[in-house]
């Protein structure tokens, strides 16, 4: 493999063994390539579900005087904000996970802005 055609022609002599240590070297950085963006994938994954079920539950809290109230609040702006977000990603083209979990985090801001005192 050659980038151009001077390096080609260059004809660098190197052994079978630093062949085989940039094969190696690269298979391996390339595995770990590959290792950081699937577990980073998953942790992000992760983050946004737990910020999916806390946050609409958070919100909720601030308004709910009892457990049963609280609980159809945090579905009610569960549901608001899912829908919000889906809606949002599709007519925008971004990330739906992202767009739904930032519409319960605006949701949440708003409630802090307008809870009782």
């Amino acid at each position: 493999m050659a980038f151009g055609q001077e390096v080609m022609q260059a004809r660098i002599a190197i052994t079978w063994k630093e062949s085989m240590f940039w094969v190696v070297v690269s298979t391996i950085t390339i595995l770990g390539t590959a290792l950081v963006v699937v577990v980073g994938a998953k942790t992000v994954g992760v983050v946004l579900i737990a910020a999916f079920v806390v946050i609409p539950a958070a919100a909720a809290q601030l308004f709910g005087r009892t457990l049963g109230a609280t609980l159809v609040l945090a579905v009610a702006a569960s549901l608001a904000g899912t829908a919000f977000g889906l809606f949002a990603s599709y007519h925008l083209n971004v990330a739906p996970g992202a767009t739904i979990v930032l519409t319960l985090g605006a949701f949440f801001f708003l409630a802090l802005v307008l809870r009782r005192r």
